[in-house]
């Protein structure tokens, strides 16, 4: 079973929101029976100046879903929210909307990102609670990496980090290879 979490933050333009949004479609559509799907949208955190929380990422599906045509129109429906790189929350919803995956079914976390987490503690804790029940994948869409964080998001990645991390050279590059 396999939660998408989109990156939706301030780092990603609405023409790469929309390039990140066409290629989770692309996937769920070649997804089948008995496949459940989720997605997770992040970086729509702001920090609430009150009690100092930034916001929850947001699911978007009920959960998992088998009904890939309704995943895909409520991929469809999502919209940038230009927030934190919110990767800690990522992974706690992630986690989260896992719990309702099928018992002998595989878990794995797609994580769709240009890059940096704002909160690198959080983000380490939730990640390792993550990965006592998952598998995390990280499609880096970015052209220009920078070494700390490619490093960076291959630890995030599970091992061996050379099947679960994908560095795709931006989103131009991606939206010219969604078919392969």
């Amino acid at each position: 079973d396999l939660v998408i979490a989109i990156d939706s933050s301030g780092s990603i333009t609405e023409a790469g929101f929309d390039i990140l949004k066409e290629f989770a479609l692309k996937l769920v559509a070649r997804m089948m029976a008995p496949v459940q799907v989720g997605v997770v949208l992040f970086g729509n955190g702001k920090l609430d100046l009150e009690t100092n929380i930034v916001s929850d990422a947001k699911v978007v599906t009920d959960n998992l879903e088998g009904d890939m045509e309704g995943v895909v129109k409520k991929i469809d429906g999502m919209i940038i929210h230009k927030g934190f790189t919110n990767m800690a929350q990522a992974f706690t919803t992630s986690k989260s909307v896992l719990t309702y995956a099928r018992k002998h079914a595989e878990a794995v976390v797609l994580l769709l990102t240009d890059g940096r987490p704002s909160f690198k503690f959080q983000t380490t804790a939730a990640l390792k609670s993550l990965r006592q029940s998952a598998r995390v994948m990280i499609a880096h869409v970015q052209a220009n990496r920078k070494d700390d964080i490619v490093e960076l998001l291959k630890g995030y990645a599970s091992e061996p980090w050379s099947r679960n991390y994908r560095h795709i050279p931006g989103k131009k590059k991606l939206a010219s290879a969604y078919d392969s």
